[in-house]
């Protein structure tokens, strides 16, 4: 069974805001996470010298939102209507789940390579060792997690683009989107 995370945001008007993120799985945990805030708030109140007395909570709104996490990691083939393009370098990392590398090599290295194996890693082995790579990472990486670290570490931008259009029909530049940007 594939879980979803769940980010919430606990916000009372007038009274209480709250700004604080989590990254929750169940329901469940987002009942005990709930009742967790509202007991610190109510410590908080009652802390000191206000004398203030707690009566009740006429509401309490969650927000949250679903999301995923998006992961990078081998090779996965160029779909034909995006291949026609000429803008896409597709690294053939077929043996590892290492493609940011693959990637970030390819990008340094691609104009000065004469051959026509500019998709291969093979090509891009003898320069391996120059991508600096963060020591708590993990492949296949998470691109909002892990991405910064190597523009950090490697002295660069990334941005990668997600084509969320049907690969059945004609192409539309406006399905092309951001899954990063710095």
């Amino acid at each position: 069974m594939k879980s979803e995370l769940i980010y919430y945001k606990l916000t009372e008007d007038l009274f209480f805001n709250s700004s604080i993120s989590e990254k929750l799985i169940s329901n469940q945990q987002i009942q005990e996470w709930a009742l967790i805030q509202v007991d610190n708030f109510l410590q908080h109140i009652e802390i000191g010298d206000s004398e203030l007395i707690f009566h009740k909570i006429n509401y309490l709104r969650i927000q949250y939102s679903k999301g995923k996490i998006t992961r990078a990691g081998s090779y996965i083939q160029t779909p034909k209507i995006l291949k026609s393009k000429q803008g896409i370098v597709n690294i053939r990392n077929r043996t590892d789940d290492m493609c940011i590398i693959w990637c970030l090599l390819a990008h340094k290295y691609y104009d000065t390579i004469n051959h026509n194996k500019k998709s291969e890693t093979s090509t891009y082995k003898k320069y391996f060792d120059e991508i600096i790579q963060p020591k708590d990472i993990t492949y296949p990486i998470d691109i909002q997690r892990d991405i910064p670290k190597f523009e950090k570490l490697n002295n660069i931008k990334i941005n990668v683009l997600e084509y969320i259009g049907s690969l059945d029909k004609e192409y539309d530049k406006r399905k092309l989107v951001s899954a990063y940007n710095t």
